[in-house]
């Protein structure tokens, strides 16, 4: 192109001149200033022509299809089937590859026949096919037959004087839709068992703006209406019907659904009656002095909020029947002499001194009183015989003016006599067991206590003697050891002999809480049905450290014997906590 001519290059171009078209496509040729922008543009072939129309009028379709030809005067030779309407209408107009056959005509029903409509001689209705279908997302129009013909009406208005029936299709699935607001001026009606569908629900009746009703899944965040109603489309037992805008301009919750199918079993989190104001109280009644409420550690105020106490009353109670306390019932003052305490028997009435019931009671008939046991032997017996329990407990001092007669007496404290006799013929203490958290025999030289010292006041271990001691016998208990991983554990806080079956390789042992100065151990080995190596020399402490182990002979080292089910003694003894031992050999090979 250049400036308004559109020129086309005749043949290659292999340099000047070029030869060109001028004035292609409707442009013309005209003359151009040196310099002239030349521009390539690319030219699409569009050709438009007028659709082919085959156009006929006041045809007769006589038996189409059956006779001979087209006007066939007579009933057709062979005739096997009766005609579809799409084999009507092919018989009378067929068109290929697009176009639009327009024609009238009249069948041998006197069917008239216009373009793409049919009207029945009979009863005047109008038929349209091979025309779009209008339909609504998600009808389905396969149900009708592609023989079936249409009646589409496009009016700006329709006035209907009677009534309107739409019969949606053979089997009244066929969706009818509006588009606009629609009008009803009496009642609807609806018998379909699957109701009336619909996003939501907007009721005016006597107010100015319609109330909408909806389903939601949660609580709304938009604004609406006071009485906007949202119901939860997810309802739960125990839960709760939906939610509905209020005056206070949001959404609240309302209507509980019951816990069970046949009776109405609410849950609520919180109830106040007779108050707009409940709290954090889970059962509110009144306000003041009138207030009874429950709170959510299920403690009871009635006439006060203030409930300290699981159940607190502010105010007169008054009671007419019985109050059973498993408890301790404590009060400023009882009044009332007990004369009306009923259901007793008639020697265990108590009267009070007239000073008041805080200088004493006590038995009317002056009768025995009997704690824990029907049948008192004394003035006061208590518990029952036999029974273990305690039945009397004096947390302070007590005196006791007479003698007394125990069958057993645990002191855990200390005995304090002026004189004292428990043998009288001997002088002597004489018993079968002593409780007591410290005995203490001379001048503070032996105790008996946790940590008991002969000879010493200051035990340095669980026994300690100061002075020589002498058995008739004794005996001392036998740990066994165990291997794990090579290593065994020897623990002298827990024994000083020790037995070991050998069932895998020893290689060292651990010396575990050997107390401070001397103390000797030994170890019997015995080996079992297969027999392993010893490192009887090889000993360290609880830290990893290796312990010196000495040998006589000159430190030459024993070995194990490893011969099945043969059995070693060995002793160590140290004088220095455990730092050194000297081992000796009490025995080897014993079968």
């Amino acid at each position: 192109m250049i400036d308004e001519e559109i020129v086309r290059v005749k043949t290659t171009v292999t340099g000047n001149p070029v030869s060109v078209f001028r004035g292609v496509l409707g442009t013309r040729a005209t003359s151009h200033s040196i310099n002239s922008v030349i521009k390539r543009v690319k030219v699409r072939p569009i050709e438009f022509r007028r659709n082919s129309i085959i156009r006929a009028s006041g045809h007769t379709f006589e038996y189409v299809g059956y006779g001979p030809g087209n006007y066939s005067t007579a009933l057709p030779e062979k005739q096997d089937r009766d005609l579809t309407t799409r084999e009507a209408l092919i018989a009378q107009s067929l068109k290929f590859d697009g176009g639009v056959n327009v024609y009238t005509g009249m069948n041998d029903a006197g069917d008239f026949y216009v373009g793409n409509k049919k009207v029945s001689s009979a009863t005047g209705q109008e038929e349209v096919f091979d025309a779009p279908i209008p339909t609504v997302t998600g009808e389905d129009v396969s149900t009708l037959g592609v023989s079936v013909g249409f009646d589409v009406l496009t009016p700006l208005e329709a006035s209907i004087s009677r009534s309107l029936r739409v019969e949606g299709g053979a089997d009244g699935n066929i969706v009818s839709e509006f588009d606009g607001p629609v009008i009803f001026n009496e009642k609807i009606t609806s018998t379909s068992s699957k109701g009336i569908e619909s996003n939501s629900l907007f009721l005016q009746g006597d107010t100015t703006v319609s109330r909408k009703y909806t389903v939601g899944i949660a609580t709304p965040s938009l604004a609406g209406n006071p009485g906007d109603v949202v119901y939860n489309a997810n309802p739960t037992k125990g839960g709760y019907v939906g939610w509905i805008y209020t005056t206070e301009n949001d959404w609240y919750r309302f209507g509980s659904v019951s816990l069970e199918k046949t009776i109405n079993i609410g849950v609520f989190d919180s109830i106040g009656i007779g108050t707009t104001t409940p709290g954090n109280f889970v059962f509110k009644v009144g306000n003041g002095s009138t207030e009874f409420s429950i709170d959510t550690s299920g403690r009871v105020g009635v006439g006060t909020s203030a409930n300290v106490f699981q159940f607190r009353v502010e105010g007169d109670s008054y009671f007419s029947g019985n109050i059973n306390s498993a408890g301790v019932i404590t009060a400023t003052q009882f009044v009332g002499d007990g004369s009306l305490i009923t259901n007793l028997p008639t020697d265990s009435l108590f009267s009070s001194v007239p000073l008041g019931i805080g200088t004493g009671i006590f038995p009317n008939n002056l009768t025995r009183v009997g704690v824990g046991t029907s049948v008192p032997h004394f003035n006061l017996d208590l518990g029952t015989t036999g029974t273990g329990t305690t039945d009397l407990k004096v947390r302070n001092n007590s005196i006791f003016d007479g003698r007394i007669d125990a069958t057993n007496i645990n002191v855990s404290g200390i005995i304090t006599a002026g004189v004292h006799k428990l043998d009288s013929t001997s002088g002597e203490i004489r018993t079968g067991i002593i409780t007591a958290n410290n005995i203490v025999v001379g001048s503070a030289i032996t105790t008996l206590n946790n940590t008991t010292g002969f000879g010493t006041g200051t035990p340095r271990a669980k026994v300690d003697i100061e002075g020589s001691a002498k058995f008739k016998t004794y005996s001392e208990y036998v740990e066994v050891l165990d291997i794990s991983g090579g290593n065994v554990n020897v623990d002298l806080s827990v024994a000083q002999s020790f037995t070991l079956t050998v069932d895998e390789a020893v290689t060292q042992f651990t010396l575990l809480n050997p107390p401070s100065g001397a103390t000797a151990f030994s170890i019997l080995i015995t080996q079992d049905s297969t027999g392993y190596s010893v490192g009887i020399a090889t000993f360290k402490d609880s830290g990893g450290s290796d312990i010196d182990v000495k040998f006589p002979a000159g430190g030459v080292l024993p070995i194990v014997t490893t011969t099945a089910s043969k059995s070693d003694i060995y002793s160590f003894k140290t004088f220095d906590g455990g730092s050194t031992l000297f081992g000796v050999v009490g025995g080897q090979n014993f079968a």
